[in-house]
């Protein structure tokens, strides 16, 4: 009888896919991580555009005297603002007054000149503090910019 030594054996064979399986599953968890950054980032960008928005059409309000109910939003009372803040961290407190909080949905956002979003945003105009009431749930950190005293 003649040994054949072409070819691989069926151990050879599962060491390969078995590297093959590992090299696999890392690469996949990594793009998954990258993909959670780059939502958190994305998600972050928002936040900062729509503070600059509140805080622009407050200084344009500012100086044509215009009243403050006639900025874009809903009013919310700064107690529900706060209870939303309690579920994820109970030291972080509200700068603004009671009746400074107001909601953005898509079409307060377009009077603002944001287009492209579809979150609901709670804002202060007078301290700058903007929360994504929509993706708060969804994040390990809290989603929330303050900007002015």
């Amino acid at each position: 009888m003649k040994s054949n030594d072409k070819g691989i054996t069926l151990i050879s064979l599962m060491v390969i896919v078995i590297v093959l399986l590992i090299i696999a599953s890392i690469s996949l968890s990594m793009g998954i991580n990258d993909q959670e950054k780059t939502t958190t980032s994305v998600v972050k960008s928002e936040l900062l555009m729509v503070q600059n928005a509140i805080l622009q059409r407050k200084i344009r309000n500012d100086s044509t005297k215009t009243d403050y109910e006639e900025l874009p939003g809903e009013k919310i009372s700064k107690e529900e603002v706060q209870e939303l803040l309690k579920k994820k961290d109970d030291s972080l407190v509200l700068k603004g007054k009671d009746d400074e909080y107001k909601q953005l949905d898509s079409q307060s956002l377009k009077q603002l000149g944001i287009t492209n979003d579809v979150d609901t945003y709670i804002v202060n105009y007078n301290t700058g503090e903007v929360i994504n009431k929509t993706q708060f749930e969804n994040f390990e950190e809290i989603l929330y910019v303050y900007s002015v005293e």
